[in-house]
């Protein structure tokens, strides 16, 4: 947990959010994805590793609400502020003590019955099934949230189809039989996911040609940029997977294939999602503004649903068949339209309203 808070208040620190942002929505929001992050590990975590996901994500969250609660704490009390602010830190210590309190007395009469030690129960919770995929997701989303600032005449939902176009079309070649994987359980710490034959959607040279080929579209409407900056949003879904996959992201369609295998490690795994997504959120905030409360509203729910899904993914079971994952794996093209009614009540920042 303390890792994600460290991780939180940098992304708070480096985009300056307590001062850009209302200071009550910015502790309402964290508290509730806190909470909701919580909620996750109390219902579903499986074994150590997800639960040090979720205690990641946690620590995250309450980065937007230390720093906030207690700026609003110094504005609200003139007088007694000293002690407003003590009974905030107390409040909040209070909720952290109590629940690594549980979680001991939960853990201790496992260890002591038929004599197993601490260590004996921790490599019978390491054998529980590993999470399901959970792939380099917030990632990608993170990459476009930032592509906003580079190309303001792009919508956030063609950023979204670019940065996730690699696998919106591989879950669609794999329903028809074109690319291929297995559940593996072991494959790695993060996923069971054995990607074996996917070259169409994830080699570096298919997304190279696939980003100038649907990324020339904008040059016929002289959007120079824009159509840059989409082809680059397409490949870069590729550097992204082969930072986290272990050495199975083809460069051609027949291989060499690369991977620096950060899934082995969940919490560098957490850690980075958490900060190129956060980073990305940011920099949108930044550069565009809400027009209307939907404009508001509609980010911040796609932003808690995927933080949820997200947590739900890691900390779930795998899925029961490669059939499911691929059903599931088409519900993503939702987060297109998503992406575009978002913008439709959103303006670029410094832009003129329209009358």
């Amino acid at each position: 947990m303390q890792l994600g808070f460290v991780a939180g208040t940098l992304v708070s620190a480096l985009g300056n959010l307590p001062d850009v942002f209302s200071t009550r929505r910015l502790f309402a929001i964290s508290a509730w994805l806190g909470a909701a992050v919580n909620a996750g590990l109390a219902l579903s975590a499986r074994g150590p590793g997800s639960a040090v996901a979720l205690r990641f994500l946690t620590g995250f969250f309450l980065a937007g609400v230390y720093p906030p609660g207690m700026k609003i704490m110094a504005t609200w009390f003139r007088r007694g502020r000293g002690m407003a602010l003590g009974v905030l830190v107390g409040a909040l210590t209070r909720g952290s003590r109590r629940d690594g309190g549980r979680r001991a007395a939960a853990l201790r009469p496992q260890e002591r019955q038929g004599g197993k030690c601490g260590l004996t129960a921790g490599a019978e919770r390491r054998r529980l099934p590993p999470a399901k995929e959970s792939a380099m997701f917030l990632g990608h989303f993170g990459l476009g949230f930032a592509g906003k600032k580079a190309a303001p005449a792009l919508s956030l939902g063609a950023l979204f189809l670019a940065v996730q176009w690699a696998d919106l079309l591989f879950f669609l070649l794999a329903l028809a039989g074109v690319e291929h994987f297995r559940i593996a359980e072991g494959a790695t710490a993060v996923t069971p996911f054995d990607f074996y034959d996917y070259p169409w959607s994830h080699s570096l040279a298919a997304l190279a040609i696939w980003g100038l080929v649907l990324g020339s579209g904008f040059l016929f409407r002289r959007q120079r940029v824009a159509a840059i900056v989409f082809g680059l949003g397409i490949v870069s879904h590729w550097f992204l997977d082969a930072f986290v996959h272990r050495p199975d992201m083809p460069i051609l369609a027949g291989g060499p294939y690369v991977g620096l295998g950060l899934w082995n490690s969940f919490p560098l795994t957490i850690a980075a999602e958490a900060v190129v997504f956060g980073l990305g959120l940011v920099i949108y905030l930044k550069t565009t503004r809400a027009l209307n409360r939907t404009g508001t509203w509609a980010l911040w729910s796609l932003v808690a649903f995927l933080v949820v899904i997200w947590a739900a993914s890691i900390a779930g079971p795998p899925p029961p068949s490669e059939r499911v994952a691929e059903w599931v794996g088409l519900a993503m093209w939702l987060f297109v339209p998503w992406g575009y009614w978002i913008d439709r009540h959103r303006a670029i920042v410094g832009a003129r309203r329209q009358a």
